[in-house]
């Protein structure tokens, strides 16, 4: 849902990095997190942000979308689907009639 937000910032970035325009290493940590913080300081609406819980929280939701977990697994860069393991249980199962759906290639 942030791909063309985040392909605007993109842009006008250009070469430069997007989050931390700033930074000294290559892969710094809680990048994303910082930024946002610097961003909307003094936004009482914004919960303390965690890199962790962010990640988790996309991959949960692309797993709850029924994206194939090959396609998650290599988008989080992990090595096998295996690494999805604790994501799975937060995962409900599906409803009998989503699953004759999907069986049947309608979903």
């Amino acid at each position: 849902m942030w791909e063309e937000a985040l392909a605007a910032r993109a842009c006008a970035a250009g070469d430069g990095y997007l989050f931390l325009p700033q930074r000294q290493v290559d892969d710094p940590k809680n990048g994303v997190s910082n930024w946002a913080e610097r961003t909307l300081k003094g936004a009482s609406e914004l919960p303390e942000l965690k890199l962790a819980r962010l990640r988790s929280t996309w991959i949960v939701e692309l797993l709850r979308q029924r994206v194939p977990e090959d396609v998650i697994a290599r988008a989080a860069g992990m090595k096998s689907t295996a690494a999805l393991a604790p994501y799975r249980a937060l995962v409900p199962p599906l409803t009998t009639a989503a699953t004759a759906r999907m069986l049947r290639g309608s979903a």
